[in-house]
């Protein structure tokens, strides 16, 4: 059953934290886009009940997340393919 958090999760916001992602066995993924140019411009990651990031899609975060992808999370996405 459905039970409401009593806070929000803190967000992580370096690039770098996106290895504490990894292990994960199921990890939400959303994808915000830039309405102007159609390229990807934020990346946010969630897992747990408590543990958020989202950090610019460059060439820092880029790497770590493709990482993330090749250790086997189960992902559940929200404009991965475009935007809404």
């Amino acid at each position: 059953m459905f039970r409401p958090q009593t806070s929000w999760p803190v967000v992580l916001r370096s690039p770098a934290q996106i290895t504490q992602f990894y292990g994960q066995p199921v990890v939400g993924l959303d994808l915000e886009w830039n309405i102007e140019t159609g390229r990807v411009s934020i990346l946010g990651l969630g897992s747990a009940p408590s543990m958020a990031l989202s950090v610019a899609w460059d060439d820092e975060s880029r790497p770590r997340f493709r990482r993330l992808l090749e250790s086997g999370p189960e992902i559940v996405g929200h404009n991965v393919i475009d935007a809404d």
